[in-house]
């Protein structure tokens, strides 16, 4: 389609609007914006200009760029150009700045060269890439760098694009949780558009008027494949195939308009369709390109950030126990009562295990019945996917993720891609905005491949805490909402368990990953634990050795990430410091006895820094059974077990310290295959 005059003639400081700028003034009236007619000229006659030089760009540019080799790309792009053109206009119009979240790399290209322009990029972008003809020359031969290097512009999406989100593929799932009131966000979809706005109703039934901002979805596509208006998953607001900065803008303000007159729970959401059109671009191809276009201040962004940079929690003082108690409770109680001192944060509680009023009742009754901007606070599904990526949508709130172990590997792909971006947040020195992400698991001891999935990851992003006991648990979720960025795993027991540590051992433990619990670590016999079926075998081996007088110390192990070498800077910033590893496992340890609840290979892993030449360790070997106190005996890391292996190692006779009865019922299992 050809392109209207955004204005008829400019004469004496007059501007004659077209029907274009009186149909973008009447938009923005509609979201109560009224702005001088002269002022949307101005600012429309520069979009259009910028975005018409902005077209020969693009082939020069995709020579470079791998990721905009595919066909139809170059289509793509100049559309998605034209849509974060809008997005601009627009910010500049109504002086409120929206949020971009895609996974497309087109899209993150084409903010990257507008925020620029438009003086939106940081600082340090700005002055690497000014708008001259050298900076012009110096972004080009960059272009599609890697953004790891620091300097480079791309890969997209990077985390040095302003109001830009991680690339996740489970983007679509957190979408809906992550504007907060007053907020605008967009969502940039491609590909098979029934699909992912499948996914994305799916968690409408979590939305909330009261806690949650605008979302508009964007599909950017063949004409041909179009959704149809009225699919189940949403409606279609418009389809465009005059695809013009102006068009857009007008689309976006009737899409925001549409979400404002919504009165009741939201059914469906408002999608916008911008087909492309292949032949648009070909036309720039023997253009050359010197310098940036001419930019001007007419489309200055707001300065106003559109989130603070860091999630303040203030954490109170948990209410600490002594004696015999289940430990999901007390957490249970501590996140609510964090809630209740941080009512400016938006809460997300959401549980796999059972129904939330029955496993976790006092965040279902405090939360459940307040009025002010909790109705979508409490979330429970069966799946796991859905439930991790609400946390993680919430990025700007107090979450805590609940699960059993051997359920929780659904969630793992949308975990471990978040904490990924914030890592590369994290190196390019802008650290991840959102406080850390508890997730609570149950121990499963049949199970313990999530555990070991997450250990295998940088430790200064996913920690992973073993917990011994209710007081542990409450310094561990009191540490994990003081960081930033962070997912911490916390597997405690199931049942009931008695309070091993006083509250400032438990913060001790948690602040330097083990401790010692009993006896001297100079000691020539070491028991060391990792994990709470682990510390009661240990605790067993440790009582025999003292009716038979042998010195022995016991540590427990709360962090076993802590202590592997550091893969790099970024990572030896978390790990633990050599005199506390000397101090707690000395080199004069005649032998040492480890019992884990994982598999004993990926202890070793972990702790190849400790001094494990005269170690034997005991863990899961794969072997489930139906009970899970059956569970040590049949992995062969039963305390009696434990005692075996270390007579031997020490030269003893293997029933050194055991009654006969208890030998002779280890012996029909020691030799199972």
């Amino acid at each position: 389609m050809a392109h209207e005059r955004v204005v008829h003639r400019e004469a004496g400081g007059n501007v004659n609007v077209s029907p274009d700028v009186d149909r973008l003034c009447r938009a923005l009236v509609r979201v109560g914006c009224s702005i001088p007619t002269q002022r949307v000229a101005e600012a429309l006659l520069m979009t259009e200009r910028l975005s018409n030089s902005l077209d020969a760009r693009v082939p020069g540019l995709q020579r470079q760029a791998e990721f905009l080799a595919t066909p139809g790309s170059s289509a793509q792009w100049q559309v998605l150009m034209r849509l974060v053109a809008a997005g601009m206009l627009l910010n500049h119009l109504t002086g409120m700045r929206r949020d971009w979240l895609s996974a497309l790399p087109g899209m993150g290209a084409a903010l990257e060269i507008w925020q620029l322009l438009t003086g939106a990029a940081n600082r340090s972008r700005q002055q690497r890439y000014p708008l001259t003809a050298a900076g012009w020359a110096r972004f080009a031969q960059e272009f599609a760098g890697d953004s790891e290097q620091q300097i480079l512009p791309g890969p997209w999406i990077s985390p040095e694009l302003v109001g830009a989100r991680a690339p996740l593929d489970t983007l679509v799932t957190q979408a809906i949780h992550q504007p907060l009131p007053g907020e605008v966000a967009v969502l940039v979809l491609a590909g098979d558009a029934s699909e992912q706005l499948e996914r994305l109703t799916r968690t409408l039934s979590w939305w909330s008027r009261k806690d949650c901002g605008v979302l508009i979805p964007v599909w950017v596509g063949e004409t041909k494949k179009v959704p149809a208006t009225g699919t189940n998953a949403s409606q279609v607001l418009c389809s465009l195939a005059d695809n013009r900065p102006v068009t857009i803008a007008c689309a976006l303000l009737e899409a925001e308009a549409e979400w404002h007159q919504s009165m009741g729970e939201l059914k469906c959401l408002p999608l916008i369709t911008l087909a492309c059109q292949p032949a648009t671009a070909a036309a720039h191809e023997l253009t050359t390109v010197t310098d940036w276009p001419v930019a001007t201040a007419v489309l200055r962004q707001p300065r106003r950030p559109l989130r603070p940079f860091m999630v303040t929690v203030n954490r109170p003082d948990p209410h600490w126990q002594s004696g015999d108690h289940e430990v999901l409770p007390l957490l249970d109680r501590y996140f609510a009562d964090i809630c209740e001192i941080n009512p400016a944060l938006r809460p997300r509680l959401a549980s796999h295990v059972g129904a939330t009023n029955e496993v976790l009742p006092i965040s279902h009754e405090r939360l459940g019945t307040r009025a002010d901007g909790t109705a979508g606070a409490l979330l429970h599904h069966h799946e796991g996917e859905l439930l991790a990526n609400a946390c993680l949508g919430n990025q700007m709130g107090i979450n805590l993720l609940v699960t059993d172990e051997s359920a929780g590997l659904a969630m793992l792909e949308p975990l471990l891609q978040t904490v990924a971006f914030a890592r590369r947040q994290k190196l390019d020195d802008e650290p991840a905005p959102w406080a850390g992400l508890p997730l609570v698991s149950r121990h499963d001891a049949a199970a313990p491949e999530m555990t070991e999935a997450l250990l295998s990851q940088s430790a200064d992003q996913v920690r992973v805490l073993l917990i011994p006991d209710g007081n542990t648990a409450l310094a561990a979720l009191k540490a994990c909402y003081g960081e930033s960025g962070v997912v911490m795993q916390l597997v405690i027991p199931d049942g009931r368990v008695d309070s091993l540590l006083t509250p400032t051992m438990a913060e001790q433990l948690v602040a330097h990953g083990a401790s010692c619990l009993r006896g001297h670590c100079a000691a020539e016999i070491q028991l060391v634990a990792c994990g709470y079926l682990s510390l009661q075998q240990a605790f067993r081996i440790s009582e025999r050795l003292q009716q038979f007088q042998r010195p022995h110390s016991l540590v427990y192990v709360l962090e076993p990430g802590r202590f592997r070498y550091a893969r790099d800077s970024t990572e030896a910033g978390c790990q633990i410091d050599s005199q506390i590893i000397d101090g707690l496992f000395p080199e004069r340890v005649r032998q040492r006895l480890v019992l884990c609840d994982m598999r004993p290979e990926v202890f070793i892993g972990h702790f190849r820094r400790l001094h494990l030449e005269h170690s034997q360790v005991l863990g899961f070997r794969n072997h489930p059974v139906a009970r899970t106190g059956r569970m040590p005996q049949a992995n062969g890391c039963s305390w009696l077990h434990g005692l075996v292996e270390l007579a031997l190692s020490l030269g003893l006779p293997e029933d050194s310290w055991m009654s006969a009865a208890e030998w002779l019922s280890l012996q029909p299992r020691r030799h199972q295959p």
